[in-house]
C-alpha cells in the first residue's frame, strides 16, 4: 500500500516555525508594553503624590505665612521633572502599542501562510484517501471477476 506524503511538508513545517517566531515576538513585544505601562502608572502616581504634598504644605503654610521661595521653586522643577518623565512614558506606551499592533498583523499573516498549507495537505490526503479507496474497488472488482469466472467455468465444465 502506497504511503501519503505532501510534497510542500518542508514548507508547512518552515510556515509553523515562523508562525512560532511572530509568536514569540509578540510575547516580547508584550511584556515591553506592560513594563511600558507599569511606568507610566508610576509616574502619574508620583505626580499625583507630590501634588498633593505641595497641596498639604500650602495649605499648611497660608495659616501662618508663605512658603519659602526655595521650596516652591524645587516644588516646581520636581513637577516638571515628573511631567516630562510622564511624557516620555505616554510617548513610549503609544510607540510600543503601535509596535504590538504591526506584529499582531505580522501573526496573523504568518498563521493564514501556515493554514494556507494546512488546508492544501488536508486535501491532498482527502485525495489521496479516495485513490487508495478506488484501488482498493478496482482490486476487489478483479477478485470478483475471478472468481466469478471461475464460478462460471466450473459450472460449465
Amino acid at each position: 500500500m502506497r504511503k501519503f506524503a505532501f510534497r510542500l511538508e518542508r514548507v508547512l513545517q518552515l510556515r509553523k516555525h515562523e508562525e512560532e517566531r511572530e509568536k514569540q515576538r509578540l510575547a516580547v513585544l508584550l511584556a515591553e508594553l506592560q513594563t511600558a505601562r507599569r511606568r507610566q502608572a508610576a509616574c502619574e502616581r508620583e505626580l499625583a503624590e507630590l501634588e498633593a504634598r505641595f497641596g498639604r504644605a500650602l495649605a499648611r503654610s497660608s495659616g501662618d505665612g508663605e512658603l519659602a521661595v526655595y521650596e516652591l521653586q524645587l516644588y516646581r522643577g520636581r513637577q516638571e521633572l515628573l511631567r516630562q518623565n510622564l511624557t516620555r512614558a505616554i510617548a513610549k506606551v503609544a510607540e510600543m502599542q503601535q509596535r504590538v499592533d504591526q506584529q499582531r498583523a505580522l501573526l496573523l499573516a504568518a498563521a493564514r501562510r501556515r493554514e494556507v498549507l494546512v488546508r492544501l495537505r488536508k486535501r491532498k490526503w482527502e485525495e489521496f484517501q479516495r485513490e487508495v479507496l478506488r484501488e482498493e474497488q478496482k482490486l476487489l472488482d478483479e477478485v470478483a471477476s475471478v472468481w466469478h469466472y471461475r464460478q462460471t467455468g466450473l459450472q460449465d465444465a
